[in-house]
């Protein structure tokens, strides 16, 4: 009779336990879905307090601690429930997640891989394995393993917008599109296709039917800020800027720790001239993210805006120790070195911007009004001969290249350049103005004085005065 009775107590004991740790994995799940993660693990705790030998509970306080970026100890939880339940494929995904995220991505493979082998109908091992591969730039691999998924495991919708990323990034968007477009078939409001389709055809400027996607995106997931954000950006497009704005302001009430909807709000507010505005946002993603070195940068341009260079310098020395590499901030640093007539100190500066992206244009062109500012007129010359060379549509070296003709007399090679420029510009008073002056100059009065009363209409002074002077 003893004996029976201590057995009874054994059994309403562990069924006690049982249902606590049950208890606790379900309240730390649905702390988890509110992002609650301290809280989760708290609960997941309880639960392997409460019940050592159950795997579910070492899975999910492993789950909580991926959250928590602890990813050393959530490979010990991982594999203390693959230890309990060997056969359990979520189990190798998640802990391929912490070696990924701890830079052993050779054992991440080997785990994703083992996730597929135990449960290949389990789209978790094929999501994970293909974007790791695409973030390695194997771009084939990664399209064999979401094919695969995509045959044999049961939610396909994922593993289509993975293999749409991945022929974008082989240059096939073609396919990239019917990728998407395979997962509208499953879900017409599926966020990630029709997020991806609403880049694809803003890039190439079909804002409408980029709307017209993103829209279904934000109606799929209406909690995502992101798709604000994206709706926000094509609205700005379409002119439609208060809409834009109320999109920006929505993606932040979402989530109040977005720092790129911060950013976004902030590029429209400097777009906008609201210079204080953007500056309060960059400072709210410094806030949040003092390691953000766009945040930094992007502060750093409002108060250039402002012409407050020093407060820009720091800004922009801070971006500098955070992201050494980055030529736009030099390029940045050199502008306000340029504005503060350290001319000298402008040019060493750019010449490090170039450095690092020989390509780009304005790097040339502000190095030559640098050294145009230093009297330094042939040197300047090379360098907007240069900007032209990387991009023919930059207007300013052309400007410029015939102020230096100008300045040495060169009447005939002035107008040359200002031709060019005006085919460009061809509202720019100052440039009419000069071209007239040339022009003069040269004998061709009758068609100085035409181009200083288009300039004088434009509403400049210089013009005015030219006419006073030469046109009786």
């Amino acid at each position: 009779m003893k004996q029976i009775f201590l057995l009874l107590l054994f059994l309403v004991f562990n069924v006690t336990f049982a249902q606590k740790d049950e208890a606790s994995i379900q309240a730390g799940e649905a702390l988890l879905e509110k992002g609650k993660y301290e809280l989760a693990f708290n609960e997941f705790k309880n639960a392997v307090n409460a019940n050592s030998k159950n795997p579910q509970a070492y899975y999910h306080r492993g789950r909580s601690l991926l959250y928590l970026g602890k990813f050393s100890e959530a490979k010990k939880d991982f594999d203390k429930a693959i230890e309990l339940a060997p056969n359990t494929s979520a189990y190798y995904n998640l802990r391929g997640a912490a070696l990924e995220n701890l830079g052993d991505t050779l054992n991440a493979i080997k785990n994703y891989n083992k996730s597929i082998n135990i449960d290949s109908t389990d789209a978790r091992g094929y999501i994970s394995l293909s974007r790791l591969l695409e973030s390695q730039n194997k771009f084939k691999e990664a399209l064999v393993v979401s094919n695969l998924g995509i045959r044999k495991s049961v939610n396909q919708l994922t593993l289509f917008v993975i293999k749409g990323s991945v022929l974008q990034n082989m240059h096939d968007t073609a396919n990239a599109i019917l990728a998407y477009k395979s997962a509208l078939k499953k879900d017409s409001l599926y966020f990630g296709a029709n997020y991806s389709l609403a880049l694809i055809c803003s890039d190439r400027n079909k804002i409408k039917e980029a709307l017209r996607f993103i829209n279904n995106a934000v109606k799929g997931e209406p909690d995502n800020g992101d798709g604000y954000i994206e709706k926000g950006r094509i609205l700005e497009e379409l002119n439609d800027t208060i809409a834009a704005l109320n999109c920006y302001n929505k993606a932040i009430a979402l989530d109040t720790l977005n720092t790129f909807a911060y950013f976004s709000r902030g590029i429209y507010f400097r777009a906008h001239g609201n210079s204080t505005a953007a500056i309060k946002d960059f400072s709210k993603m410094i806030a949040i993210d003092p390691s953000d070195a766009d945040a930094y940068l992007s502060r750093g341009e409002c108060y250039s805006d402002t012409s407050n260079c020093e407060a820009a310098l720091k800004d922009f020395e801070a971006a500098k120790k955070l992201s050494p590499n980055d030529p736009e901030i030099y390029f940045q640093i050199g502008l306000c070195q340029d504005e503060t007539r350290y001319y000298r100190e402008a040019i060493e500066t750019f010449n490090a911007a170039i450095k690092l992206d020989s390509t780009n244009s304005q790097y040339y062109y502000s190095r030559g009004n640098a050294k145009y500012n230093l009297e330094l007129l042939e040197e300047a010359k090379k360098d907007y001969l240069l900007a032209l060379e990387k991009d023919s549509t930059n207007s300013g070296p052309l400007f410029n290249i015939g102020n230096i003709h100008f300045d040495k007399k060169e009447y005939e090679q002035a107008v040359k350049y200002y031709d060019k420029y005006l085919s460009i510009e061809k509202a720019d008073a100052d440039a009419m103005v000069n071209r007239a002056i040339c022009k003069n100059a040269l004998g061709f009065e009758k068609e100085a004085c035409e181009e200083w009363q288009k300039a004088a209409a434009l509403g400049n002074f210089d013009a005015k005065q030219n006419i006073e002077k030469f046109c009786k």
